[in-house]
């Protein structure tokens, strides 16, 4: 199984095929006035019947190496289990079920605390965080990736990731510090 892209956007792809994929096939909003040489920025489109709150693309040299977008409609921790238990049984039943699933608990928050009373703190707080991923081969050294994951603030979040383009976009990043 392979992961080739975002929706019908193949990574590497210029800005100019990713703003008439989003602007014009999906009636999103692009926010020119936040973008920068290798980030362009969008909302009001929609994935898999859900409306993407903020997305963001990210390009290295003008090819399209990641794509991040956010769900940001849960009030509160059960609705929010509720959206990244659905999208991890989604992305599982598209491409296969992962071995990278995890919530992961820091001290002083744990896994037998009280949930009613504790988690939703514990996770708005950082203490508590759900992830998950899934790797794909590529022709490189390096996999691509989707990840979940649930934000302190209760938003979700899914990045789309070719393992060499985001490599080098992140060696460029360091080379900038």
């Amino acid at each position: 199984m392979e992961l080739k892209g975002f929706l019908n956007i193949p990574f590497g792809s210029d800005k100019e095929t990713v703003i008439k994929e989003i602007e014009e096939n999906r009636k999103g909003r692009h926010y020119e006035n936040e973008d920068t040489e290798d980030r362009m920025y969008f909302s009001r489109f929609f994935i898999a019947n859900r409306k993407v709150d903020n997305s963001c693309f990210y390009f290295i040299d003008n090819k399209l190496c990641r794509v991040r977008i956010t769900f940001d409609y849960n009030n509160n921790i059960y609705k929010a289990l509720e959206l990244y238990n659905m999208i991890k049984e989604e992305i599982s039943n598209k491409y296969y079920v992962s071995d990278n699933d995890y919530v992961k608990y820091t001290p002083p928050a744990y896994e037998d605390d009280d949930f009613d009373t504790m988690h939703e703190n514990s996770v708005r707080k950082g203490l508590i965080e759900y992830a998950c991923y899934w790797n794909f081969p590529s022709e490189y050294d390096e996999d691509n990736y989707i990840i979940l994951r649930m934000m302190s603030d209760l938003s979700i979040q899914i990045s789309y990731e070719h393992g060499h383009l985001n490599g080098k976009y992140i060696k460029s990043k360091q080379m900038e510090w």
